[in-house]
């Protein structure tokens, strides 16, 4: 019955937790305050590139809704016209709006690796925006968000409150990612469906679909939880054994078997 011990977590969960095993302390020549003031850094810059592919991706996903479904754009200047096939715009827009997507679950697993740190020196539940503000002042607005206090205890309706807030702040960017989508699969399945498709088109089509599914089947996997079973053989010969080793006493294996959590 031991080795069917199992507990369900996520893949970020998972990431988190050996991040902690890894950076038991500060990496050398820093302090926890220094290591947590350069995952803010990575952080922000994350969160600015996201910034800036996402920004891309609605303005193509702008000029491809406008066009409507024809096959090419056609852009005039003084000296010559243009005529762009659509099907790279297309491929242009998916692969900014993947790595939109990668952008984000970076961001949100620097901010877990951020709480990590700061745990070291600010306590169970830092609150992290507040702390990032010196070097991210951008960041300031998220500190209302906070809902563990020294002294206060949050009633019902302020944490409704602020998950209400949070749901309106999400729920434009998931809506425009839901327009770019639908708009994307719009024009590659108009383009699929048009005689005499050059065959490079329809490579360059199936890249833009593979493009726009991987990040989300990324996020999926990321924050679906598994079962997880405990590895038994490390428990008993890398843990328990090393312990014993060093400091002449065994322990029970199937306590750590066993346990949960």
């Amino acid at each position: 019955m031991a080795g069917r011990v199992r507990y369900r977590t996520s893949p970020f969960r998972l990431a988190i937790h050996e991040f902690r095993k890894t950076f038991r302390k500060a990496p050398p020549g820093m302090t926890d305050y220094e290591f947590f003031k350069a995952l803010t850094e990575q952080r922000v810059a994350r969160e600015k590139q996201f910034g800036s592919y996402f920004g891309w991706s609605v303005l193509l996903f702008v000029v491809l809704s406008i066009s409507g479904l024809d096959l090419s754009i056609q852009v005039k200047t003084p000296l010559l016209e243009i005529s762009i096939p659509k099907v790279y715009l297309v491929f242009l827009t998916s692969l900014l709006t993947g790595m939109s997507i990668l952008e984000m679950i970076s961001a949100g697993l620097l901010q877990g690796y951020q709480n990590v740190a700061a745990q070291r020196f600010a306590g169970r539940f830092p609150p992290i925006t507040v702390w990032m503000t010196p070097q991210a002042s951008s960041s300031a607005w998220g500190s209302v968000f906070n809902t563990r206090f020294d002294a206060l205890k949050p009633v019902a309706s302020y944490n409704f409150g602020i998950g209400l807030a949070g749901a309106f702040i999400a729920l434009p960017i998931g809506l425009v990612y839901l327009a770019i989508y639908v708009s994307q699969f719009t024009h590659i399945i108009a383009f699929y469906t048009r005689p005499n498709f050059a065959f490079m088109g329809q490579l360059v089509n199936l890249i833009s679909i593979l493009c726009m599914i991987a990040p989300l089947m990324l996020v999926i996997f990321t924050i679906k939880k598994f079962d997880m079973r405990k590895n038994q053989q490390f428990i008993r010969w890398s843990f328990l054994f090393r312990v014993y080793r060093k400091y002449g006493h065994s322990s029970d294996p199937q306590h750590w078997i066993n346990r949960i959590t």
